[in-house]
């Protein structure tokens, strides 16, 4: 596995730190808020795969990614960039591969947003 350290952007860490007003909360609401949103939009993904719903993958794929992207998740973004693809083109046959992918990427990015908030 890797470093905790590489799975986050560190100058996308340090913008979000920036963006704080002095109280030191809103990077630990970004990663609750992260956590909940990435969850949900992954349940999504599993009910339009089950469904064979390619639109409503695709926008949850497209959801997660950009929330991703704001945390500097790379991998993560990348993964859901490629989930989003195979709904826009109707390539379920892989999505399955891919949600799992996602998931397993979201035990490591919500272990690095722990640790992360913990060193706030």
């Amino acid at each position: 596995m890797a470093d905790d350290t590489t799975i986050l952007d560190a100058e996308q860490i340090v913008m979000l730190r920036e963006l704080d007003a002095g109280d030191g909360t809103f990077l630990p609401t970004i990663a609750d808020e992260y956590e909940r949103g990435a969850n949900t939009q992954i349940d999504m993904m599993g009910q339009a795969l089950a469904a064979d719903d390619a639109h409503t993958l695709q926008r949850a794929a497209h959801g997660l990614k950009g929330a991703s992207a704001n945390l500097g998740a790379a991998a993560m973004t990348e993964l859901c960039r490629a989930l989003e693809t195979a709904g826009r083109e109707g390539s379920l046959d892989v999505a399955d591969l891919l949600i799992e992918a996602i998931r397993l990427e979201l035990e490591r990015v919500h272990g690095a947003l722990r640790q992360v908030v913990v060193g706030v």
